[in-house]
Parts: C-alpha cells; sequence; structure tokens
C-alpha cells in the first residue's frame, strides 16, 4: 500500500469521529480481483462474479491496468453485499454492493470509485451530515459520501442517510465536556476551600450533564435494537440466497442428465427409422418384381402410408419423452 495513502488514513483516524464501514449484514467473500470491474470467488463448483452496482469503467487499458492495481492493493479484505443474482455460462454474476479494505480499519465502498478515479464513471451522493468522516476517498467534515460509517466512541455502525450523526457528535461533545469537567473537579479537590462553591456549580453541571448522556445512551441502545432486527432480517436472506444457489447447482446438474438422455433417445430413435427406410426400400422392390406378374401396383401407395404412420409414431413417442 502506498505511504501516501497510509499517512492519509492515519491522519483522517486521528481527527474522525466516523470512518467508513461496511453494513453489518455484508460478508466476507474469499473474492479478489479479477479486472477493473469484476472481482471473482469459487464457491463449491460454482464460480461466481461480483461486479459493484451503480458504476461503469469508461477507461482504456492503460487506466484499467492503473486501476486493477489500485483496486489489488486496498482490497485485501472484501465484503460483499449481494442485489442480484444471474446465472451466466460458466458461473453466476451477483451484481453487488462490494467494501473493500487494506488493513480492515478503514473499508471503501466501490461505488466511490468514480471520487478517486476518473476512469470510473457514477453517481455519488454527497450528503449532508454532522461530523468528521475518514474514507480512503478523502476526509469530510459537515457531508459525506453517501453510505455506511463507524463511530468510533460508541462503536456503532450507521448508515448515512437516515442516519442522524448529530446524536453521536453530541454525545462526544458531552463525553469531552465530562472529562473537563472530571479534570476540573479534580484541580478544584486539591484546593477545596478557595474553590467550593465552584465545587458545587460544577457538581450540579456533572449531574445535569450525566442525565442528558444517560438519555443519549438510551436512544443509542434503541438504535442499537432496530439495528440488531434488521440484521436478523438480513442474515435470513443470505440465507435464502445460499439455498438459491443450492437449488441452482440442483438444476444444473438434472439439466445436465436430461441433455445425456435425449442424446441416448436420438441415437435410439435414428436407429429405428433407418432400420424402417431399409425395410421399405426392399419392399418395394419385392412389389415391385409381383407388380409386374400380378398388376398389384396400387399395393405401394398403401405400404407407404402405413409406414408413414409407424414413421409418425415413433416421433410422437419420441417427442413424448422428450417432454
Amino acid at each position: 500500500m502506498k505511504w501516501w495513502l497510509v499517512f492519509l488514513i492515519a491522519t483522517g483516524l486521528a481527527l474522525a469521529q466516523f470512518i467508513s464501514w461496511h453494513p453489518p449484514h455484508a460478508y466476507l467473500a474469499a473474492a479478489y480481483p479479477l479486472n477493473a470491474t469484476h472481482f471473482v470467488e469459487y464457491y463449491d463448483a460454482t464460480t461466481l462474479y461480483y461486479i459493484q452496482d451503480g458504476i461503469e469503467f469508461r477507461g482504456d487499458g492503460r487506466e484499467a491496468q492503473a486501476a486493477l492495481t489500485y483496486i489489488s492493493q486496498i482490497c485485501r479484505y472484501v465484503s460483499v453485499e449481494p442485489l442480484n443474482i444471474t446465472p451466466i455460462e460458466g458461473g453466476v454474476l451477483v451484481r453487488s454492493n462490494i467494501y473493500c479494505s487494506h488493513d480492515g480499519r478503514v473499508w471503501l465502498w466501490l461505488k466511490w470509485l468514480p471520487l478517486r478515479l476518473a476512469a470510473y464513471v457514477g453517481l455519488v451522493n454527497l450528503v449532508n451530515a454532522t461530523g468528521n468522516f475518514t474514507t480512503p476517498v478523502g476526509n469530510f467534515s459537515e457531508m459525506a459520501p453517501e453510505g455506511w460509517y463507524l463511530h468510533l466512541s460508541t462503536k456503532t455502525v450507521v448508515k448515512v442517510p437516515p442516519g442522524n450523526t448529530s446524536l453521536y457528535v453530541e454525545y462526544d461533545r458531552l463525553v469531552r465536556t465530562l472529562d473537563e469537567i472530571k479534570a476540573e473537579l479534580g484541580r478544584a479537590l486539591a484546593n477545596s476551600t478557595a474553590l467550593g462553591n465552584l465545587l458545587q456549580q460544577l457538581s450540579d453541571k456533572v449531574k445535569t450533564l450525566s442525565d442528558e448522556k444517560t438519555k443519549l445512551e438510551e436512544l443509542l441502545k434503541q438504535r442499537e435494537q432496530l439495528i440488531t432486527a434488521l440484521n436478523a432480517k438480513i442474515q435470513a436472506q443470505n440465507n435464502e440466497i445460499e439455498d438459491l444457489k443450492k437449488r441452482l447447482s440442483d438444476i444444473l446438474s438434472k439439466k445436465d442428465a436430461l441433455l445425456k438422455r435425449m442424446e441416448e433417445l436420438n441415437r435410439t430413435h435414428a436407429l429405428q427409422v433407418s432400420q424402417l427406410q431399409s425395410q421399405l426400400a426392399q419392399l418395394q422392390s419385392q412389389l415391385s418384381a409381383k407388380e409386374e406378374g400380378n398388376g398389384t401396383g396400387w399395393l405401394i401407395p398403401m405400404l407407404l402410408i402405413a409406414l408413414g404412420g409407424v414413421i409418425g409414431a415413433v416421433v410422437y413417442v419420441r417427442r413424448r419423452q422428450s417432454e
């Protein structure tokens, strides 16, 4: 990883209240960059191709190589939020939200790549948000790219929007204020005689701020419960996706067996038709010889009609077996 990117992230972490993160319901995937747009993962006997939804790559070959180098450096860890699964030749295409991290401390949502590399085109929403935000594509204050963030003080994952980050910033302010007041109380206690009145005032203020902190913690707890419920729902959806993967594998296996069976039926029916045609030729020869002596020319058309009926029956049986 380049030194300037390490310096940018380290500087941002020192000032940040929020760092870019991945959604709690996303799962870690053993995927790696295949090119400037696709990631690949081998799952049992299925090849999964992941692509970031909402962006396009419009660069030339040189820019594609530069983009692949950048993605490979930052995507040591990959977290995926599947959006749509489409079977394709040679595997499955999974249109997703893809999150990458070099060290697991800060995550890059690949939908933000247009903010870093001009070869990528896509809509990135910058929204008003209270606080300082650190991301691999830059540091932001009082606004941030739409996405998921980790609040460092409470270790809470919040989506912006609709998350109200001002609540967390106020929590941080109260914590800093309490720390300052506690420090001031410590100094006041060392000279309690001279600062008795100030001590009482500060104690009252600490109580008021502590009550406000308790209320804020209760609000944060309620948000945690809501996030837990949402995570459970997303996990159920992930389980359903896994079940669909298994069903897809079963369908592909049954398809191969059916194709083999149809090939066997084709060979069998082809042999039957060839034998009937050979018998027809023999009958035609025999009847032609008898026709000259017995005047039975009408039998040949009748036999052709009968043989046509037999061939039609064979074709009908073949179609029914194919169905």
